[in-house]
């Protein structure tokens, strides 16, 4: 997997956006910061089969439903805070209408912007907390995938990553 040579995303522009979401506030009911046991706690409601993996870096996958399930993976840092969230989902939605349907229902607003989020070209928002959400790829299946990454927590916990894979030309 990815987890361990995510982007640094300090260099990616400015993106627009006034508010950042809580767990609370949003859709998922998780967001960056959290521990691999709240996660857990949050999804379990939803994720009677939800399973918690590693040693070091640890990750929860919780899948709801049967085929073209929604799958949400989260993973966290040696030190045990969410950096990384990501989630695969069927929608009938047009593209941009479920990016910003995303965004808002996770507490982010304006239109966001283009962005590249390693070699796929999506619409991001940037929180309030350092968080970015990634919004806009499909998978074999069709289902969209999202993401939410708080480099600051990763790199406050692990220091700086050594590669960055993403084409930060913005």
């Amino acid at each position: 997997m990815h987890y361990r040579t995510l982007p640094t995303l300090s260099a990616v522009g400015i993106f627009i956006s006034v508010a950042a979401a809580s767990a609370s506030e949003n859709r998922l009911g998780i967001w960056p910061g959290m521990t691999i046991e709240e996660v857990a706690s949050a999804l379990k409601p939803r994720c009677p089969d939800i399973m918690i993996v590693g040693s070091d870096e640890r990750s929860v996958t919780c899948r709801i439903g049967g085929v073209g399930a929604t799958v949400i993976n989260a993973t966290a840092s040696t030190k045990g805070r969410t950096y990384y969230i990501d989630w695969r989902e069927a929608a009938d939605d047009e593209l941009m209408s479920y990016v910003k349907r995303i965004a808002g229902e996770l507490g982010l607003r304006g239109p966001g912007k283009g962005c590249k989020f390693y070699d796929y070209e999506l619409r991001c928002w940037r929180a309030k907390d350092g968080s970015v959400l990634y919004s806009g790829e499909r998978d074999a299946q069709k289902r969209y995938i999202s993401y939410i990454v708080n480099d600051r927590i990763k790199e406050e916990d692990e220091g700086p990553a050594i590669e960055a894979p993403v084409n930060r030309d913005e």
